[in-house]
């Protein structure tokens, strides 16, 4: 990775999707975040990451692991925000980043009752390992 480029699924052309969270706001109402978690598989992993949220799918923006970012217009209309974890820090067999809540969106509303996400390494990382796995949880108060 390079920073600003997007870690997602699939890095195959128009094959990468949006993370994706549902349930966390009963559909038509709104919530706020209160804490955020990301961890991965790959122990001392030293990188930062950036979650772009979305409150529909941002399917006409750049969503292919390790292309760089690009919001597209057409997504505009449902960005909510950004979290910025602080660097990853080794944790043993896994690395793990929070966040602070000065950093969260004020509020969150989602139009199908999914919360989307695209994923940004904000520093570029060479050690990544095939099939090494980042996990995202976010903690909504309603």
């Amino acid at each position: 990775y390079t920073a600003g480029d997007v870690v997602s699924d699939d890095a195959d052309a128009g094959e990468g999707t949006a993370w994706q969270w549902s349930n966390l706001v009963e559909s038509g109402k709104a919530g706020e975040l209160i804490s955020a978690f990301l961890t991965c598989s790959e122990d001392s992993l030293v990188v930062a990451y950036r979650l772009h949220l979305f409150s529909g799918n941002p399917s006409a923006s750049e969503l292919d692991d390790n292309a760089a970012l690009a919001i597209a217009a057409a997504d505009q209309a449902n960005y909510i925000g950004t979290i910025i974890f602080e660097a990853m820090t080794d944790k043993g067999v896994v690395s793990a980043a929070t966040c602070e809540t000065t950093n969260f969106p004020v509020g969150i509303f989602c139009n199908d009752n999914i919360l989307y996400g695209i994923l940004e390494d904000t520093t570029g990382t060479t050690a990544e390992t095939a099939g090494m796995t980042i996990a995202i949880h976010l903690f909504v108060r309603q």
